[in-house]
């Protein structure tokens, strides 16, 4: 056969290799692997940790929590998962996440490479963006309605635990909220409470502004990407310790919200005046009792979006379904958003539906977008202002992450603990899981996990961040826009 024939004959067979390829991911990402799925609790495979002999930091805890748990991983990845001391070499600069796992950040979105990443990620996100109806009623939860401020309340999904006598217990409720642009149609959101109710908990679901049936009675309430959002989470926090059955709070987010998750406490322990917080932005907020502490439970982030800028800058070009199903997910759920909303078509761009709904909301003066990405940033961007907020956290933190996460990048979590020195703060990343995905990983883990870190006799203990951090001689991180000390990885 001649070159010109062989080279012919090549491109063909490449071309229908290729289609025959193309045809299998779009039928494999169409299948029921990839729809979302309940993942309730299995009550006789929760693992309940002993009580600590002395109190633990978060840190401490995990390492003897894992220790304890790691047996319902997989046997391969036992030994991979990386605890928050492992992240960060002796000198404290990160590890190489993606190499300790043998994987590569780049080919993370792609199901020939990260089928069981995309996978998981699936089975726990639902659809959202309707307010037509709620979702269906969850079995012992009732809706509820929480005052915020003048005129605006949000809604809660409510469940109380109770005793033999069907009075409530004394306990402490767990706060859960939505994922981006989520509401509580998410079966997530139903087992998780539903499993931390049963477990003894009370558990609260809330469909935040701009959400659910919160939008429904209040339209007029734009979205702030948990600017806003963050501050009403301290009044939640204050109406439900209100009650004589709450002793505390704590709090659950995935993805987008477990960024809140992380801002909560950072809200509850920052200076008043803090100089990363813009006066209109302090002054828009609800108002709560900062001689109190907040989330005293705990606060857990699942999946954070700790460099989301990134995120939004990949957002800005147009993605294919095939070739990068999360990205065009997430796409088409700004696009739904903008068409419903009756907006300006927005492309699939993030930053421009930011943009949109603060011009709608309390946040419309001129720099109130750039302001609020400065209160949402957990991570340096570029040369923008940046400081590290969770050394302000009172209260147990721990972020869960898997290393074959499509969206939010395992080596964004290694940076993190790079610079953020709180012993209340503590994270693991686990070897799979995709982005949210832990329950249909390894639900005995992550459910024990969670279960345990609530327990006011088997959870972690807060300490006096400043005191431990005078102690490791660590001064309070200062504002830096220091381009090399804030170039994100």
């Amino acid at each position: 056969m001649s070159s010109p024939a062989l080279h012919t004959s090549l491109n063909r067979n490449r071309t229908i290799i290729g289609l025959i390829l193309l045809c299998l991911c779009i039928t494999v990402l169409n299948v029921g692997c990839f729809a979302e799925r309940s993942f309730p609790f299995r009550p006789d495979r929760i693992k309940l940790l002993p009580p600590s002999d002395q109190p633990e930091t978060t840190r401490q805890w995990l390492r003897r929590a894992h220790d304890a748990l790691v047996h319902k991983l997989d046997d391969d990845d036992e030994e991979l998962a990386l605890l928050t001391e492992d992240m960060v070499d002796a000198d404290g600069k990160p590890i190489d996440v993606m190499a300790h796992f043998d994987r590569e950040d780049k080919t993370l979105h792609s199901v020939f490479d990260n089928l069981r990443g995309l996978e998981h990620t699936a089975q726990v996100t639902g659809t959202s963006e309707s307010i037509e109806e709620p979702a269906p009623a969850w079995e012992g939860f009732e809706d509820v309605w929480i005052p915020i401020a003048d005129g605006i309340r949000i809604q809660g999904r409510l469940g109380l635990a109770r005793d033999a006598d069907g009075e409530p217990k004394n306990a402490s409720c767990i706060i859960l909220l939505p994922g981006l642009l989520g509401d509580n149609m998410r079966l997530r959101s139903r087992d998780i409470a539903s499993g931390l109710r049963d477990y003894g908990f009370h558990a609260i679901s809330l469909e935040l502004r701009g959400h659910g049936q919160t939008e429904a009675k209040h339209p007029e309430l734009a979205y702030n990407f948990g600017v806003l959002e963050t501050a009403d989470l301290l009044v939640v926090d204050e109406w439900l310790r209100s009650k004589p059955y709450v002793n505390k709070t704590g709090i659950i987010g995935f993805s987008w919200s477990a960024n809140s998750a992380l801002l909560a406490p950072f809200e509850d322990g920052r200076p008043a005046a803090d100089p990363l917080v813009a006066p209109e932005i302090r002054a828009a907020m609800p108002p709560v009792d900062r001689s109190q502490r907040h989330f005293e439970a705990g606060a857990i982030a699942l999946s954070p979006c700790l460099q989301f800028e990134n995120i939004c800058d990949a957002l800005e070009v147009q993605h294919d379904y095939v070739k990068n199903p999360v990205y065009n997910s997430m796409q088409a759920t700004v696009d739904l958003r903008a068409t419903r909303k009756k907006y300006p078509p927005m492309g699939g761009s993030l930053r421009a539906l930011i943009t949109h709904e603060f011009s709608r909301s309390q946040l419309n003066y001129p720099d109130a977008v750039a302001d609020g990405y400065t209160y949402l940033r957990l991570s340096p961007y570029k040369d923008h202002p940046f400081h590290s907020k969770l050394e302000h956290a009172r209260v147990p933190v721990l972020i869960v992450h898997g290393s074959n996460d499509p969206l939010a990048y395992a080596n964004e979590v290694a940076e993190f603990f790079s610079f953020t020195k709180n012993p209340n703060v503590a994270g693991v990343i686990l070897n799979d899981g995709g982005h949210d995905g832990f329950a249909a990983y390894r639900r005995d883990y992550i459910y024990s996990l969670i279960v345990n870190f609530f327990s006011d006799d088997r959870g972690p203990v807060a300490v006096d961040a400043r005191k431990a951090n005078s102690n490791q001689r660590l001064a309070t991180p200062k504002t830096s826009t220091s381009p090399s000390a804030m170039q994100p990885m």
